[in-house]
């Protein structure tokens, strides 16, 4: 063989070596879990925009009212995949439920949680930040109630129910989503 051959050979397997490495790249790209899902997967809906804020603003939140795994006019639910038919995942180690208080003295404190894990899970609740719990969540559906002093929630304003998630992790090759909780439903008196 020539050493023209092998160069040229050379050359086409370096090539065909950097081609294979921008393929890899455009099929595993690195970037956060939020743009994943709403980019790439298309597995979960348009994040939240001041549009929704506003909507908000408009339809407060009563308590009582079961914010269910499809939503509801009273609040967003951000950093979630789409419903599905009983329930709605988390996506990456935070999520949040977006709602607006109109008068935070109606609120006793207490948020009543129903959902199930992707295996165990360290969960850690906020209201607008401040911990109101932290609990280890298995695979089973569970109703947990969870105490906080409704002085935590900002009256005639949007208040903020934050999940963190050290634990979620990707089901696989078939589903690429980083899942931890599956939200059911979220009330809070």
């Amino acid at each position: 063989m020539t050493a023209r051959k092998v160069l040229l050979l050379s050359g086409a397997g370096l090539l065909l070596a950097c081609y294979a490495y921008v393929l890899y790249l455009a099929g595993n790209p690195r970037v956060p879990d939020e743009y994943r899902a709403y980019y790439i997967d298309g597995s979960t809906a348009i994040p939240l925009r001041e549009p929704k804020r506003s909507a908000l603003c408009n339809n407060p939140y009563v308590p009582g009212t079961a914010v269910g795994h499809r939503g509801s006019p009273a609040a967003v639910l951000d950093g979630w995949s789409v419903p599905e038919r009983t329930h709605r995942w988390s996506l990456g180690g935070k999520s949040e439920i977006v709602f607006y208080v109109g008068d935070a003295g109606l609120f006793e404190g207490r948020l009543l949680l129903r959902c199930f894990y992707f295996d165990r899970q360290r969960v850690r609740v906020t209201v607008n930040g401040r911990a109101i719990g932290s609990y280890v969540g298995t695979g089973e559906d569970v109703s947990r109630v969870l105490r906080f002093d409704p002085s935590l929630l900002l009256d005639r304003s949007l208040n903020r129910i934050g999940f963190e998630l050290p634990d979620a992790r990707s089901p696989g090759e078939q589903d690429r989503r980083v899942l931890a909780l599956a939200l059911r439903e979220v009330t809070l008196f």
